[in-house]
């Protein structure tokens, strides 16, 4: 369950900030920007708040610590679910390679 969480996150996360998975070196995202309008941000919200709610659904007692650092990591991302264009657009994995990803304006 947490690595279907993980894979879908990063899949979804890329689908909606296609500028970073560019810059990732992911170049099938070549071309394409985000839906800033209005109907792209309710969508990204919802897509925020199903994943946070699949995150939460996800029983720790039965992580590893590596696990839970995984599950906790994601969340971070998408707490709160904010309707502004910028929330959640910290890179997935930048900390791990020693950069700090564009942080949410709150």
């Amino acid at each position: 369950m947490l690595s279907e969480l993980l894979r879908d996150f990063t899949k979804g996360y890329y689908d909606r900030a296609p500028m970073l998975a560019v810059n990732g070196g992911l170049h099938d995202y070549d071309g394409r920007l985000p839906d800033f309008g209005p109907d792209g941000i309710r969508m990204r919200v919802a897509w925020l708040e199903e994943t946070r709610a699949r995150a939460m659904e996800i029983d720790v007692e039965g992580l590893s610590p590596e696990e839970r650092l995984h599950r906790d990591h994601k969340r971070a991302h998408i707490e709160p679910a904010s309707p502004s264009p910028a929330a959640g657009y910290a890179q997935p994995h930048a900390e791990e390679h020693g950069q700090r990803g564009r942080q949410p304006d709150q």
